[in-house]
């Protein structure tokens, strides 16, 4: 069952908004490309019975988990909780939000170390996107992630046995 959530109308200012995202993203890139610099970010994964949260983001077309990079004076477990509400609107308390493991991935030569975390709310959680950042945010189940692009950390995680 594949239960979705997209915001179908989208004003001139979200894609203002959309615009600035996927040029500010080209323009990372292209520092990480350069700088060699190492990033550190924390990604969620919310269960809900069988399906799974996947966002994608207004400035890459690959899914992923909701998540981002740790800012100064963070630990990942508070990037994880306010990336989750930002992304989703979801609320989650550190208690619940449990951690997994970290991976490290390296993309244009960049050293990118996410910690992971996962999180199973009881009662189906309410999502709201604001799409300019994050354009679309729906729970898949195993036969449906099957047959759309996923980022590194997700297809690492999603393509392991269980």
């Amino acid at each position: 069952m594949e239960i979705k959530w997209n915001n179908p109308f989208k004003s001139t200012i979200d894609h203002a908004y959309q615009l600035g995202f996927r040029c500010a993203y080209r323009l990372a890139i292209s520092y990480w490309f350069f700088s060699n610099k190492t990033t550190e970010g924390a990604q969620v994964i919310v269960y809900m019975e069988e399906n799974i949260l996947l966002v994608r983001s207004s400035y890459r077309s690959q899914f992923t988990f909701p998540g981002g990079y740790i800012e100064k004076g963070e630990t990942p477990i508070e990037t994880a909780k306010r990336e989750l509400f930002e992304e989703t609107g979801i609320v989650a308390n550190e208690n619940q939000l449990i951690f997994k493991e970290k991976l490290t991935h390296f993309n244009r030569k960049r050293k990118n170390i996410n910690s992971i975390f996962e999180f199973r709310p009881t009662i189906q959680p309410m999502i709201r996107i604001d799409n300019r950042e994050i354009i679309e945010a729906n729970f898949y189940n195993s036969q449906s992630i099957e047959h759309i692009a996923l980022c590194d950390t997700a297809k690492t995680i999603l393509n392991r046995p269980l």
